[in-house]
């Protein structure tokens, strides 16, 4: 792994996945360089990325004043990415929140401005709503779909960032959606995670079965970081789920979380 910070693997983990989620090194590097030659701080770690994303949204609102909306569409987007990325090693309080919150508008503004925006779905469960874009194939519908499962500590606004169109242009629509214990559920609403991923599955699978634009006898489910389980166990138990990925699984979480 590229590892940033040499002696400090999760905020190295932390850059990559920025970089992933389609973050620009020269910019991380600019205000992440000095924190390379200190002792591992986390209110300067939170201050660097805050300030990297403020500086983002600056650059973002010239732009949408000149009427250059996609550069501002891809600021936005990427000032969410960054916000997203320093709240994941930010303690729990204000400032976490405050990161998480603002990212989320960020996406927003960001979705608002896109070529073809993503539709935001909110999808009906036991565990109460899942919230969720739906990133559409470019092609005639009803197109095959791929629901996307984040993990222990990622958003579906990252989820996004990694994915993009890579599935849309080639004829596939994704999901990326925060289900039980990630995301909106958890942060705002306080729902946990369930070892029973094939509830939410289910209920999932049960949206898109409405809908007119989706083949529902095509259903695939990726899961990345801990997702790597939620996506198989949704597989698993719900028929109606046609392929599986598991992007970075775990086989038994329970003693992976003794052993941490």
């Amino acid at each position: 792994m590229f590892c940033y910070f040499e002696a400090n693997y999760m905020w190295s983990s932390a850059v990559g996945l920025a970089m992933m989620a389609e973050g620009q090194l020269g910019q991380i590097d600019r205000f992440l360089a000095p924190l390379r030659k200190v002792e591992a701080d986390t209110a300067e770690w939170t201050k660097a990325w805050d300030s990297m994303t403020e500086q983002q949204k600056e650059l973002a609102a010239q732009d949408l004043e000149k009427g250059y909306l996609q550069s501002a569409s891809a600021r936005y987007l990427r000032a969410s990415t960054y916000f997203l990325t320093g709240e994941r090693q930010t303690p729990p309080g204000p400032a976490k929140m405050y990161s998480y919150t603002t990212a989320l508008e960020c996406f927003a503004k960001s979705t608002e401005l896109m070529p073809i925006p993503l539709e935001r779905v909110e999808i009906p469960s036991p565990d109460g709503i899942l919230p969720g874009y739906l990133i559409p194939a470019q092609t005639k519908s009803p197109a095959p779909v791929v629901i996307f499962y984040n993990g222990f500590d990622v958003a579906k606004e990252i989820l996004y960032g990694i994915i993009r169109d890579e599935f849309s242009r080639r004829g596939i629509a994704c999901l990326v959606v925060d289900a039980p214990g990630t995301g909106e559920p958890l942060r705002l609403r306080g729902v946990p995670s369930r070892p029973d991923y094939e509830v939410p599955t289910a209920a999932i699978v049960d949206y898109l079965e409405t809908r007119s634009d989706i083949n529902a006898g095509c259903i695939g489910l990726l899961g990345i970081s801990l997702g790597g389980y939620y996506a198989p166990r949704g597989a698993a138990f719900e028929p109606r789920v046609k392929a599986c990925v598991a992007w970075g699984a775990i086989w038994d979480y329970g003693a992976t979380w003794q052993r941490r």
